[in-house]
């Protein structure tokens, strides 16, 4: 299968601003401990499979937080130096995070020469360029089939330590339609998997070294082959934000209808530009982008 797509321009910078507002990848846990009823749902199936992958093989993935769950906690909280209760707090949660993570890694010396940063979304890893040859490689977790992470040319646009519910450093991208970045956590056991809400997440130690190499400005594309959003060519219309907006526009620009930002969002100028494309081949005027337009602008998908 193969996807003719133009190449999607690398956004116009933004300033280097101090993040605001949540990302879409917000990883906000309650604290859980054994209590009546007991506690249920999809963090403490996750508080489970760490606690397995970290030396308690009996503990059960059902999902409920139960005395032998307790327990386990208790048991990891002492080893750590850590109240032996059974509270799992943010500060047990950065505990599991780095026993998840193998003994640590040598540490690599930075890349000689100009970094760039490549995300391949279908084999989940990033890759550090430099001088336009692979540096190193890491595995990492990319959005779910609802939360899709960003496809195209971006730049990194701020750069942050944190320590809490992101994991510990936190690279910006100028997405134009969310807050999207780079970013360690604190559920080490969603590396390699489509879990994050469209972030691009890497184990705290990987992304700490990163975070020394890049700076304002650094390069990132972000791929995905085949390109999942534009194979379905879904219907477009007003208010909807995402990477296949982004093509759409760069086609229509591309052909003389479309003058402004490439953002991802489906705005008025966007839809006004559909419409003179519309108006101009015959199509019914109605603002969306359908399978005949995507035809129109060259966006084919082949089986």
């Amino acid at each position: 299968m193969a996807v003719v797509i133009p190449p999607v321009p690398v956004l116009e910078l933004e300033q280097s601003v101090f993040l605001t507002s949540y990302p879409c990848d917000c990883e906000g846990d309650r604290q859980l401990q054994l209590r009546e009823p007991w506690l249920r749902g999809e963090d403490v199936l996750e508080l489970q499979k760490i606690l397995q992958s970290a030396g308690f093989p009996a503990v059960k993935t059902d999902g409920v937080f139960g005395p032998g769950t307790a327990s386990a906690v208790q048991m990891f909280k002492k080893k750590h130096g850590l109240p032996a209760d059974n509270q799992v707090d943010l500060v047990v949660w950065k505990a599991l995070a780095d026993e998840a993570l193998p003994a640590a890694e040598a540490k690599t010396l930075p890349p000689p020469g100009e970094v760039r940063i490549l995300v391949d979304l279908n084999s989940r890893r990033l890759t550090v360029y430099s001088d336009e040859v692979p540096y190193k490689s890491y595995p990492v977790a990319v959005g779910k089939p609802e939360t899709p992470s960003p496809v195209g040319y971006f730049r990194i646009t701020s750069k942050e330590k944190w320590g809490e519910g992101f994991g510990t450093r936190w690279l910006r991208l100028n997405v134009g339609y969310g807050i999207y970045g780079i970013h360690g956590t604190n559920k080490p056991w969603s590396i390699g998997r489509f879990e994050s809400g469209g972030c691009i997440r890497m184990h705290n130690r990987h992304v700490e070294e990163i975070y020394e190499w890049v700076k304002i400005g650094t390069k990132v594309n972000i791929v995905n082959f085949p390109w999942d959003q534009l194979a379905n060519r879904p219907t477009l219309r007003l208010g909807d934000k995402n990477s296949t907006v982004m093509v759409v526009q760069q086609a229509l620009k591309k052909f003389g209808y479309y003058q402004q930002g490439i953002d991802g969002v489906y705005g008025w100028g966007t839809q006004d530009a559909v419409k003179k494309l519309q108006a101009e081949q015959g199509f019914p005027v109605t603002g969306e982008v359908n399978q005949a337009i995507y035809d129109a602008l060259g966006l084919f998908y082949f089986e």
